[in-house]
């Protein structure tokens, strides 16, 4: 986890060009990083309970079912809790945290940057429109 947080503040502070961003670019790593922080622990509690059952009928079905399947020359992750499982193990690896901190740049970061400079110029041409009226005026 440390290591994705490190590549996300990475790549939203490569785009950094002035002060003012810096808290929207921590605010956006808030947003990149809670959800999937959250859901890591989830997934991870879930695996640690599917996988250390303790002896019981629970843990016997898990058993039996994983044998029936490799038996059968099924992937044991297939069908049932298994693949429910299997699916978020998928992605948990499968997540590029680089990948989620461009998205967010190309939506979000971008689309601000926009938005401040149109402001910035909006600004400018009414600072020009006013000083050329008052030398209208003298």
């Amino acid at each position: 986890m440390a290591v994705e947080d490190a590549a996300v503040l990475a790549k939203l502070f490569s785009h950094l060009r002035d002060k003012d961003q810096i808290s929207t670019f921590l605010h956006a790593f808030q947003d990149l990083r809670e959800d999937r922080c959250a859901s890591v622990v989830h997934t991870e509690q879930c695996n640690l309970y599917f996988q250390m059952l303790p002896t019981g009928p629970q843990q016997e079905q898990r058993d039996q079912d994983m044998r029936t399947k490799t038996a059968q020359g099924e992937s044991v992750f297939g069908g049932g809790e298994a693949s429910e499982q299997w699916e978020q193990l998928k992605e948990l690896w499968g997540y590029d945290a680089e990948d989620e901190a461009d998205d967010w740049w190309v939506k979000w970061g971008l689309l601000r940057e926009r938005a401040k400079q149109r402001s910035l110029d909006m600004e400018a041409e009414m600072n020009a429109a006013r000083l050329s009226s008052l030398r209208v005026r003298a």
